[in-house]
């Protein structure tokens, strides 16, 4: 099997920052790509130019980990879940 990276996404010092990546979702037309932390951080990258659009700090307690994160059919609308057993819904304009 042959396998090659494609694109880097942010650079090796994010690892170390905000954990191991714990959840992915890549939404309805694949141009957006949301990354759950294991630190609780969350990010959005533009998949087409490779740059970060958003850091979410606050969208739930700190020190729990995103469990899973996923776009809705609504471009502008998000859902995760944390190690603390809670949901939120993250909405981006």
């Amino acid at each position: 099997q042959n396998q090659a990276l494609r694109l880097c996404l942010g650079s090796t010092s994010v690892g170390g920052q905000y954990g191991a990546i714990s959840a992915l979702s890549i939404n309805n037309d694949c141009s957006r790509l949301l990354c759950g932390f294991a630190k609780g951080q969350i990010t959005m990258w533009d998949l087409a130019s490779g740059k970060l659009l958003r850091s979410i700090s606050d969208a739930h307690p700190p020190g729990t980990a995103i469990l899973h994160i996923k776009f809705t059919d609504d471009p502008t609308l998000a859902i995760c879940n944390d190690s603390g057993g809670s949901v939120f819904e993250l909405t981006f304009k």
